[in-house]
């Protein structure tokens, strides 16, 4: 029972980490605000390789390759993929 509860703890905490590199990711993309914007500019850096290899760890996680799970990933990654671009394409068409 106490592995269960470590276990879940561990991917619940990869999980909010996971969060963090994403809402780090969106500041990296924001204009500079002033000179705290350059200090923190390395560790804004770190939030797109953090939330890969996370990912990853995710795909991976049950310690082998299974093409069922590749191909349900990349299904979804596609679905996300025409979600955005047909919502970027309506804002084009419309400015």
């Amino acid at each position: 029972m106490s592995n269960y509860t470590t276990t879940s703890t561990s991917i619940n905490s990869l999980y909010i980490l996971k969060c963090v590199c994403a809402i780090l990711v969106v500041f990296i993309h924001l204009p500079g605000l002033s000179c705290e914007a350059m200090v923190l500019q390395p560790l804004m850096r770190i939030g797109v390789p953090s939330f890969l290899m996370i990912s990853g760890y995710f795909l991976f996680s049950n310690g082998k390759l299974d093409s069922l799970s590749i191909r349900k990933q990349i299904k979804k990654l596609i679905k996300l993929m025409l979600v955005v671009y047909s919502v970027y394409l309506s804002f084009f068409f419309i400015n």
